[in-house]
C-alpha cells in the first residue's frame, strides 16, 4: 500500500493579465492527499492583486510523490490556474476566497517526463476552493482539489493563519509606541529636552 511522503514541486504564481502588484512570500505548505499528510515543505509563493480587486493565482507544476516498499515515484499533476480571485481588506488583513471549477493543464517542468492534466478528458472538470488571508509579511491559504476522477482529494495548507493576524497587530503596536516629537516651530525631534514640545499632538514642558 502507498504512502504519501510528499506531494508538491509547486510554486503559486499569478497569472498574467491586469497585474498591478505582485508580492512574493516564503511560506511553509502542508498537503494532505486522502487523509495522509506530508511535513511542513518550504516554499516561494506570489500573490498578485488585479486592478479590478481581484487576484490571479496559478499553483504550478503540482506533483505527488509516494513511496511503495521504499521506492519514491514523482506523479506530476499539472498547473492550476485560478483566475478572479475575490479579494477585500478589512484591518490591515486582505482576505481572499474563491469555488471555481477548473480545467488543470499540463506543467511546464523540464524535469518531469508526463502529467496527468495531459490526457483528454481526466482533469478538465476540477472543483477548486480557496479561502485564505495576507498581510504584508505573511500569508495564509487553505485549498481544497477535488480530484475524484483521480480518487483523491487534496487539501493544500499554506501559512499559518496567526501569523497573518499577529504581524498586523505588531505593526500597530509599533506606530503606537513610536513618539511623533516636534518643537513649537514644527520641526521634528528625536529627543524633548529642557523646553516645551508638542509629543504625540499634545503639548508638554520638558
Amino acid at each position: 500500500m502507498k504512502k504519501i511522503l510528499l506531494s508538491l514541486i509547486l510554486g503559486l504564481t499569478a497569472a498574467a493579465g491586469m497585474a498591478q502588484t505582485t508580492k512574493t512570500y516564503n511560506e511553509k505548505i502542508v498537503v494532505t492527499v486522502n487523509g495522509d499528510s506530508t511535513d511542513s515543505i518550504p516554499t516561494n509563493i506570489q500573490i498578485t492583486k488585479n486592478n479590478d480587486g481581484t487576484c490571479n493565482f496559478a499553483l504550478k507544476n503540482f506533483c505527488l510523490i509516494t513511496e511503495d516498499e521504499g521506492v519514491i515515484d514523482t506523479t506530476g499533476v499539472g498547473t492550476i490556474e485560478l483566475k478572479g480571485v475575490r479579494m477585500s481588506t478589512e484591518d490591515g488583513i486582505n482576505k481572499i476566497s474563491t469555488n471555481q471549477t477548473i480545467a488543470i493543464v499540463p506543467g511546464d517542468d523540464p524535469k518531469i517526463d508526463y502529467w496527468l492534466a495531459s490526457e483528454e478528458g481526466l482533469l478538465d472538470q476540477v472543483p477548486i476552493v480557496l479561502a485564505g488571508k495576507f498581510s504584508e509579511d505573511n500569508l495564509y491559504v487553505n485549498i481544497d482539489i477535488d480530484m475524484t476522477s483521480l480518487d483523491q482529494v487534496i487539501n493544500v495548507v499554506v501559512g499559518q493563519e496567526n501569523k497573518v493576524v499577529s504581524s498586523i497587530k505588531a505593526i500597530a503596536n509599533t506606530a503606537t509606541s513610536q513618539k511623533a516629537i516636534y518643537t513649537l516651530s514644527g520641526i521634528r525631534t528625536k529627543n524633548a529636552q529642557n523646553g516645551i514640545f508638542i509629543i504625540n499632538g499634545k503639548k508638554v514642558i520638558k
